[in-house]
């Protein structure tokens, strides 16, 4: 008799054999979160001249996010305790994938400063209901780990963001600089 072939679970490409995809998922979705939040920033003097606005009117696209983070994030973590964090993550990522797209479409300011609002309210349900997965998903010894690849995830998207303003050459490297490297 031939031996049972494995399970096509077990099996992955060459390439993957050494990276825990769950933990490239939590990076990833750090790395995501923050991304389309703090997006427009380096954009603003385009933003001015691409609208013929103030700087004042254009940082609204930044202000709308935040305060709607704000808003949001004291009832996302009660949504998320009531109907379970991976479906909360899931559909809002997905979403928020959405309303980052939709923000190319905005022809006018008041439209950005919308989805850009839209985005807000969105991302607590990414970033904070992840922090609260991670705790759950990894046993205790992991955890840490897991948490510290999430927040290395929403830093390296800051860092690329403050390299964009100083010249795109040196974004690649700055981020390589602060990917999570797992030890031992």
């Amino acid at each position: 008799m031939a031996p049972m072939p494995k399970p096509a679970s077990n099996l992955k490409p060459p390439f993957l054999k050494s990276i825990d995809l769950k933990i490239f998922a939590v990076g990833l979705t750090g790395f995501c979160a923050f991304l389309s939040l703090y997006a427009t920033q380096p954009l603003l003097p385009l933003l001015e001249e691409a609208f013929h606005a103030s700087k004042l009117a254009v940082s609204l696209t930044v202000s709308a996010a935040t305060l709607a983070v704000a808003l949001a994030a004291p009832w996302i973590g009660i949504l998320a305790d009531q109907r379970g964090r991976k479906k909360v993550i899931v559909p809002s990522v997905c979403l928020l994938g959405l309303a980052t797209l939709l923000t190319a479409t905005a022809t006018t300011l008041p439209v950005l400063v919308a989805w850009r609002f839209v985005q807000g309210l969105l991302t607590p349900a990414v970033f904070a209901v992840t922090v609260a997965y991670v705790s759950e998903e990894w046993p205790r010894h992991q955890a840490g780990f897991a948490t510290s690849v999430y927040v290395s995830g929403t830093v390296g998207d800051a860092a690329a963001g403050l390299e964009l303003l100083r010249g795109r050459r040196r974004a690649a490297p700055t981020l390589a600089a602060r990917q999570p490297r797992r030890c031992g």
